[in-house]
């Protein structure tokens, strides 16, 4: 009986976390695709001519608590079970520059700080594929804010004041011209070799193109 009530403890107390789990949108729209280029020009990804095309672009999402330290923000699951995702396939006009990491999004489950009981932090990396990196830690060093590899990297500004969804309630938008809670667009520039590429404003010098061309 006792082995009966602690299954049944068990079983309630996963469907609580399962519920108190937050969720974040990892996906962005036609109206804020992904970017590449330099401080002068640049290009939706994906479009014929762009230096990088169709499924040529890693994402990662990584998220924190308001406030947190770069060092400790940690990436999304994503409802397909993946931490990085790879830009649209598609060639058709609407879907270039897009990625989806599904809809929404799981957060770690991490009690009381991504359950939707308080605004969070997130940031966006992404890096080309040719660079042959597959993990965002090879590419972006959260403790130093530097670039230690790729070809083309973004790395968006970090973004407070998030909450997270939770239940049926649908997830606001990571992407939008909400300057404070969202990101206009995430840029990739030429990351200059050999060696370590300091971060020196990759994420503050693609809201600046987006206020230019605005």
């Amino acid at each position: 009986m006792k082995k009966l009530a602690t299954i049944a403890a068990l079983a309630i107390l996963g469907a609580v976390s399962a519920v108190a789990q937050g969720n974040i949108q990892m996906i962005n729209t036609s109206a804020f695709p992904l970017r590449v280029g330099n401080a002068v020009v640049t290009q939706v990804v994906g479009t014929a001519s762009t230096i990088l095309g169709a499924s040529s672009v890693r994402v990662t999402l990584l998220v924190g608590a308001n406030g947190a330290a770069l060092s400790s923000m940690v990436p999304v699951t994503a409802t397909t079970g993946f931490q990085i995702v790879t830009n649209t396939s598609a060639t058709t006009a609407f879907a270039q520059g897009q990625f989806s990491g599904g809809a929404p999004a799981h957060l770690p489950n991490s009690a009381g700080v991504f359950d939707g009981s308080a605004p969070i932090q997130f940031m966006y990396i992404a890096w080309d594929i040719a660079s042959g990196l597959t993990s965002f830690d090879q590419v972006y060093n959260l403790n130093t804010a530097s670039i230690i590899g790729g070809n083309y990297v973004a790395v968006s500004p970090i973004i407070q004041g998030y909450t997270p969804s939770t239940g049926a309630n649908a997830a606001a938008a990571t992407f939008g011209s909400n300057p404070a809670t969202q990101l206009p667009q995430l840029l990739l520039l030429q990351v200059p070799e050999p060696g370590t590429f300091v971060l020196a404003g990759l994420g503050a010098a693609g809201l600046l193109i987006f206020r230019r061309r605005k």
